[in-house]
């Protein structure tokens, strides 16, 4: 590990847990009644019904945008602090490094967490279903440029700023003061994994979680992380539309 970020952070355990928490309740919000509400609003502007590829673009943008939002408005309004706190300066990195650093490690993240999750595939076989995660499936059944440009932004960019923001940014960040590097970063990891709610892909995605705190750590500034993450998702969107058209 290379840079100790002496800054303090001003937030509280608390406030990571009430914007967890705050996720959850808006994802079941969403599911119920929420989505009669968005479909009525859909149908004001098209005669196109929401199928699963609009329904996974529109809960794309309300999460990221919710996301984004409350930790926006906790770090600037509630504590009062700068968003460099957060991560969301150079540090002590030149901005080559961040950008090399955040290719590289984005691309070997997703070759660690995609082989670790074949291992498990194979590993465990018919003992646990294997459910398809909606946004791969669709992003497959994707049916023209525009929907998967949508699903490109929503995946390759509005998912890595938000996740970004609040994992790293907010919970490592926190975890780090109060537990150290190593820890925070783990237990980061931990809790990245455990918000997919995706028992099978656990272990990938906390490595994956790790992987990103790491990059972060390594570099003082969250853009890394950022750009890994960005970096892991587009080529996984790539590499399932391609299955999907059938190689």
């Amino acid at each position: 590990m290379e840079l100790e970020n002496n800054n303090s952070v001003t937030w509280k355990i608390g406030d990571i847990v009430l914007i967890l928490l705050l996720m959850q309740l808006a994802a079941v919000a969403y599911t119920s009644r929420g989505y009669l509400l968005v479909e009525r609003i859909w149908a004001s502007f098209t005669t196109r019904p929401i199928d699963a590829v609009v329904a996974t673009i529109i809960g794309g943008f309300i999460q990221a945008g919710l996301i984004i939002l409350m930790v926006v408005l906790l770090v600037r309004y509630i504590r009062r602090t700068g968003l460099n706190r957060l991560g969301f300066s150079s540090g002590e990195s030149s901005p080559a490094r961040i950008l090399v650093s955040g290719i590289v490690g984005g691309v070997l993240l997703l070759l660690v967490v995609t082989i670790t999750a074949i291992i498990i595939y194979i590993l465990i076989q018919n003992r646990l279903p294997l459910e398809q995660q909606t946004v791969v499936e669709a992003i497959a059944s994707a049916g023209s440029w525009q929907d998967l440009s949508l699903l490109l932004l929503v995946v390759a960019v509005l998912a890595p700023l938000s996740e970004e923001m609040l994992f790293r940014g907010l919970l490592y960040g926190w975890l780090r003061q109060r537990l150290g590097i190593t820890a925070g970063i783990w237990l980061s990891g931990l809790v990245f994994a455990a918000f997919h709610f995706d028992l099978v892909r656990f272990l990938p995605l906390m490595l994956g979680g790790a992987g990103l705190a790491y990059l972060y750590q390594r570099t003082g500034s969250l853009y890394t992380s950022i750009l890994a993450h960005a970096v892991w998702n587009s080529v996984m969107t790539v590499a399932v539309r391609w299955m999907g058209m059938g190689g």
